[in-house]
């Protein structure tokens, strides 16, 4: 059986077994390759790609396209992890969004996340709304222009009404396999 492709972006020499994603819990990028791979179809492929803030991580279902994709950053210090975009391409309003977040959801929990946070554009406020998220000051673990039209958002997984809001709407999110490839 094949297994989604690896991929790195920033790094002079990516030694995956040696990287680590994080210290707490201590995992290596390999680690966390091996972890997140088994959540995606075999055709998709994971990104590390390294930032002023550290390992960023990208899942894309369908390899070979830019979109659709999930990309989160964890923080451990706020014990959280930011989804910095989410996008469904042509694939909006079947559920592809709600998918994503699904198939990293336990991975996110073995790392200890307790919060997530994003900055929603548009129309996605919604969307983030029906999964539970709620409208905050700011994320204080994310930097983002000032002058940005983007509203910061952030789901309490400790809240026991936003997680069950969370956990509901999760739960009608059909596997990332389930969907098709857009090519």
């Amino acid at each position: 059986m094949s297994s989604p492709a690896l991929h790195f972006e920033n790094f002079e020499n990516p030694q995956p077994e040696r990287c680590l994603l994080s210290e707490k819990p201590r995992l290596t990028l390999q680690q966390a390759f091996t972890v997140m791979a088994q959540t995606i179809p075999p055709q998709g492929a994971i990104t590390f790609a390294r930032n002023d803030e550290g390992i960023a991580a990208r899942i894309h279902p369908f390899a070979g396209h830019y979109e659709p994709l999930l990309s989160f950053q964890f923080h451990a210090a706020h014990s959280s992890v930011i989804i910095r975009r989410i996008h469904a391409g042509e694939q909006k309003h079947i559920g592809l969004g709600s998918a994503l977040i699904a198939s990293q959801l336990p991975f996110w929990q073995q790392m200890g996340v307790q919060e997530i946070g994003l900055l929603a554009h548009g129309m996605s406020e919604g969307f983030y709304k029906k999964l539970g998220f709620a409208r905050v000051h700011r994320l204080p673990e994310y930097s983002w222009p000032r002058q940005s039209v983007a509203l910061p958002m952030r789901l309490d997984l400790r809240h026991t009404t936003q997680r069950k809001m969370f956990e509901n709407a999760l739960a009608k999110a059909p596997p990332l396999s389930g969907f098709p490839s857009p090519l």
